[in-house]
C-alpha cells in the first residue's frame, strides 16, 4: 500500500505538474507559415487555370501549364510560366498570344521537350 501513494506522487510530478506551468511553454505560431503556403499553391492554381483557359479562348488546345509563383506579404511574384504545347502550334505564336492577352511572358516548349 506504501507503493501506490509513491506512484501518484511520481505521475503527478512527471505528467501532469508540466502541465500547470504552460505560461512558460511558447509554442510557436505554424498557422502563418501554413496558410503562406496555402496562399502560395492557390495563387499558382489561379494563374495556371488563367493561362489555360486563355489558350482554350485562343483555340490552343492541349496545352499544359506550370507556374512557379512567390507570395511576399501582400505582393505575388510569378517567377515564371512554362507551357507546354502539342506540336500542332507554332512556339512564337503561342508566346505572342499569352503576351498580347495576360501581358506574361510564357517559355513555351513542346510536350516531349
Amino acid at each position: 500500500m506504501v507503493l501506490l501513494p509513491a506512484v501518484s506522487l511520481l505521475i503527478l510530478t512527471t505528467f501532469i505538474f508540466p502541465f500547470t506551468q504552460t505560461d512558460k511553454i511558447k509554442i510557436p505560431d505554424l498557422s502563418e507559415a501554413l496558410s503562406y503556403e496555402s496562399s502560395q499553391d492557390s495563387y499558382k492554381n489561379i494563374i495556371d487555370s488563367q493561362v489555360e483557359a486563355t489558350l482554350e479562348q485562343g483555340g490552343y488546345n492541349g496545352c499544359n501549364v506550370n507556374s512557379v509563383v512567390r507570395v511576399y506579404g501582400d505582393e505575388i511574384y510569378i517567377d515564371s510560366i512554362s507551357v507546354s504545347s502539342p506540336d500542332d502550334y507554332e512556339l512564337s505564336e503561342v508566346r505572342d498570344y499569352i503576351a498580347d492577352n495576360l501581358g506574361y511572358f510564357a517559355e513555351v516548349y513542346y510536350t516531349g521537350e
